[in-house]
């Protein structure tokens, strides 16, 4: 076997290595809190700031997004992709934070939503 194919196979590597952290869905953090749902649902309802579901729910997860102005549309399609993802019912969105990162000069957002699970019907927790 020729040196230089050895040489190439760490390039390749590298290269599929960097192809999976280009998901959608790679820049959103997430902080679990305990109790994960497990209902897998098509679609994510979304509450704007001040809004709240009707139903009963469980917070499931913090959701954190590292944007600029004018990515809101954008940030809200990433969170409901993660949503989706843990297994959420829905988001709830909060104000963005703004503060100075690498992006300066340009204003930095730190977008931030909370991902629920609804409650069931007639459910009880047991003691």
């Amino acid at each position: 076997m020729k040196s230089y194919k050895l040489f190439a196979l760490p390039y390749i590597a590298l290269l599929f290595l960097l192809a999976g952290c280009g998901s959608p869905s790679g820049h959103v953090k997430v902080s679990n809190i305990p109790e994960v749902s497990s209902n897998q649902v098509a679609t994510i309802e979304v509450f704007d700031v001040g809004e709240m579901p009707e139903r009963e729910f469980r917070q499931i997860a913090y959701l954190s997004y590292d944007g600029i102005m004018g990515e809101f549309l954008d940030v809200v399609r990433e969170f409901k992709i993660k949503a989706r993802e843990i297994g959420a019912d829905a988001i709830i969105l909060d104000e963005p934070v703004p503060y100075t990162g690498d992006r300066y000069p340009y204003e930095h957002l730190m977008y931030r939503a909370i991902a629920i699970g609804y409650q069931a019907q007639g459910a009880r927790a047991s003691r």
